[in-house]
């Protein structure tokens, strides 16, 4: 995600030119992540608090979220859970 951020600043040429060509679906995957920021606000601020101000770590958000999963409100277990199936269908979503 890191790269996707800064992909003008990335010197390698086809590095660059991968992530260009990536950006439609990244901005996807980083819109549906933001929805899950927003649904589970109060989450990140009780079990996440040292990454609550970093909205660019999205995956160590999303580890720390379903690492407290018996915690999450039920809306942002449903922003998590859309979040998962659209977009990244190679994890299991939350019970």
């Amino acid at each position: 995600t890191c790269l996707h951020f800064n992909a003008e600043q990335v010197k390698d040429a086809d590095c660059r030119e991968f992530l260009k060509k990536n950006a439609a679906a990244w901005d996807k995957f980083h819109q549906s992540f933001q929805n899950v920021q927003n649904s589970c606000k109060s989450e990140l601020h009780e079990l996440c608090p040292s990454l609550e101000a970093e909205k660019r770590l999205l995956k160590a958000q999303q580890t720390c979220l379903m690492s407290g999963k018996e915690k999450l409100s039920a809306a942002c277990k449903t922003a998590m859970n859309t979040h998962i199936r659209e977009q990244q269908p190679q994890i299991r979503e939350l019970d």
